[in-house]
């Protein structure tokens, strides 16, 4: 019988060189061919039903390959111009010049940039910095896919797309039952005067220019704006705890009860108009930012809810990225419109940073995310000198230190302690560089806070505050390390806490003394400061009772102990007193002298019973939010959009 034709399987390659293969079926080269270099090779491209048929027809042109070979050329061209046009310009000289080594090129992917023109493309383009506004303020960064379209303003051809009508908002008469609550215009006009004028020290929270004129609209009923009337309602309750005791204003307000609780009715209305606008309006404007800044500045002074401070920090970090205030807008926008955004920015930040210090919590943007430069201008006819908000931009400039401070502070990694010395010497340069109208002498502070001027009044608050801020964040930034006795960081703790005691000791006969000259919303934060330095001394001597200073550490804390009994009626001094008075076993000259073993017993019977007690400046686990008689009624969410 006839032989079977035998049915080739083999590729074409190794047919034609007689070579074993493993079989790949078609005209594409098999597996050892690849290796061996023989043929072309295989596209990356799925094979198709026609590969995988065994009569399939031959594929004449692979285009993955073609593509592939002119990247490679283009690539091979292009690096040889590159190489030698720079040194040898002439056709001669160029066709001379040695050819670099050809690029491994992917057949699929484009070649990549050279290294050095990475760095380049770096150092004058980085990536954050692309971002655009659309007309309505939101802001979109590198990130986003409309970033696509240009960075730049507009072209004015440009058509914008159609929006629906907008609502025309509420009537004047719908929130009459919010403005029953108010007292007599004349009073809330002397209010929002007061708080221009004296409450407004430390935070420029609100544009008075801006808000002046938008009340004055609200007012005639040419505007029901609620904002506007959520504002008044926060600056009057602001300006409640500024106002000296026997002032007249809070004299005219004595039938309606005490400055506490009218503080928290009017922060109540000021949240159910914030909610009445939030339910209509999803709109982010700097009013709605400077409405959100001085309602934590009524959550400093109160200290009723610090979790609704941390809640409203982080919702204006939200708002105030996505407005793009974290970008400078440099000289795109009129000047009073740009210096507003970067005060509204720069509070942000200086929130941000000392919520999250008083917390131990980490910081919500980077230093590296924003590029919004500090507010420069000054109206001279406001002051002349030009040295109006020196104590502003010192806070500012503290809150920016403060980001590096707190990341290195809460990293879950080991630092190393060199940055713990650098950190340390950067709040020194700062300290250092201190305007001299805030870097007085004790003298001059107490003469300061008690004259009858009120620009000197003014630069003696600015000091203090400016100063115990500093000294807080230095004493606990060594904290951590003097617990383990470095000696650098014990020494340096030691001064700052104990400069701070002795700042607020200083400052108190002056201002509990002369009720008319009192500024006692200026020192809310005060009693804060001493009890956390209060309890460094506390637990720098329970960590080391046989230390040679252990007896000086201990009139620290005798102090800070009697500065807060000359606190009483300010917040969180309560609680501090308390704490305190509980832990006083632990700084008694009974436990530097006794032994180990009954150190020990003290200590076990006295610290679990301070742990169930109330922080300043701390909700206690054991007390629902809002519980609290002091404590106003939640209500209006966590966010300003529903």
């Amino acid at each position: 019988p006839a032989k079977r034709a035998r049915k080739a399987i083999n590729c074409e390659p190794c047919r034609n060189s007689k070579l074993k293969c493993d079989r790949r079926v078609g005209p594409r080269p098999c597996s050892s061919c690849v290796l061996r270099g023989a043929g072309r090779p295989r596209s990356r491209r799925p094979p198709s039903l026609a590969d995988l048929s065994p009569q399939g027809p031959p594929r004449p042109i692979d285009p993955a390959y073609q593509i592939a070979q002119i990247r490679q050329a283009l690539a091979l061209l292009e690096s040889h111009v590159t190489a030698t046009a720079a040194v040898l310009p002439s056709a001669v000289a160029v066709a001379a010049a040695p050819r670099p080594p050809p690029p491994a090129i992917d057949p699929i992917l484009p070649p990549s940039p050279r290294p050095d023109d990475d760095a380049e493309l770096l150092k004058t383009h980085p990536p954050g910095a692309n971002g655009r506004s659309d007309p309505d303020g939101w802001y979109a960064g590198p990130t986003s896919a409309v970033i696509q379209l240009g960075t730049g303003p507009r072209d004015p051809d440009d058509q914008a797309p159609a929006r629906p009508p907008q609502d025309p908002g509420p009537s004047y008469d719908q929130d009459q039952d919010l403005r029953n609550d108010l007292p007599h215009p004349s009073i809330v006009d002397g209010l929002v005067d007061y708080y221009f004028e004296y409450a407004n020290w430390i935070y420029r929270h609100v544009n008075e220019r801006a808000f002046v004129a938008a009340w004055q609209r609200y007012k005639s009923g040419a505007s029901a704006d609620r904002l506007v009337l959520a504002t008044v309602c926060i600056i009057m309750a602001v300006a409640l705890h500024y106002l000296p005791a026997d002032h007249e204003l809070r004299r005219a307000l004595a039938p309606a009860g005490d400055p506490d609780s009218l503080g928290i009715r009017w922060y109540n209305l000021m949240r159910a108009a914030l909610q009445r606008r939030q339910a209509e309006c999803r709109t982010y404007t700097l009013e709605l930012v400077e409405l959100l800044l001085i309602r934590t500045h009524f959550l400093y002074l109160s200290k009723i809810d610090p979790e609704e401070t941390w809640s409203v920090k982080g919702e204006l970090v939200t708002i105030g990225t996505a407005m793009g205030l974290h970008r400078d807008p440099g000289e795109r926008i009129a000047l009073e419109l740009a210096e507003r955004r970067r005060w509204a920015w720069w509070h942000i930040i200086l929130l941000e940073r000392w919520v999250s210090f008083m917390h131990g919590r980490p910081i919500t943007i980077a230093t590296h995310h924003f590029d919004t430069r500090l507010p420069s201008h000054v109206d001279p006819a406001l002051d002349p000198t030009g040295t109006l908000y020196d104590a502003n931009l010192a806070l500012f400039r503290l809150a920016h230190l403060l980001a590096d401070i707190m990341n290195d502070a809460v990293a879950l990694h080991a630092v190393p302690y060199d940055r713990i010395r650098a950190h340390d010497a950067a709040i020194q340069a700062w300290w250092d560089a201190l305007p001299p109208q805030l870097a007085i002498d004790d003298r001059a502070l107490a003469a300061q806070l008690s004259a009858p001027s009120t620009a000197l009044r003014r630069a003696g608050v600015q000091s203090l505050v400016v100063r115990n801020a500093a000294l807080h964040i230095r004493f606990t930034l060594h904290r951590p390390y003097a617990s383990r006795q470095v000696a650098f960081s014990r020494e340096r703790a030691i001064l700052a806490a104990d400069a701070l005691i002795a700042l607020v000791a200083r400052a108190r006969p002056e201002l509990l003394f002369d009720s008319a000259l009192a500024v006692p919303g200026h020192m809310n934060w005060a009693p804060t400061h001493v009890f956390s330095a209060a309890m460094f001394f506390v637990f720098a001597l329970v960590d080391a009772p046989a230390a040679p200073n252990a007896h000086t550490l201990r009139a620290s804390v005798l102090r800070a102990a009697h500065t807060l009994d000359r606190c009483v009626g300010m917040p969180a001094t309560d609680k501090a007193r308390r704490i305190l008075h509980e832990l006083r076993p632990l700084y008694s000259e009974e436990f530097l002298a006794a032994d180990d073993r009954q150190r020990e017993r003290w200590k076990r019977d006295v610290l679990p019973r301070v742990r169930a007690l109330q922080f300043p400046y701390h909700d206690s686990p054991s007390v629902p939010l809002g519980s609290s008689p002091d404590a106003p009624a939640r209500g209006d969410g966590a966010s300003s959009r529903s």
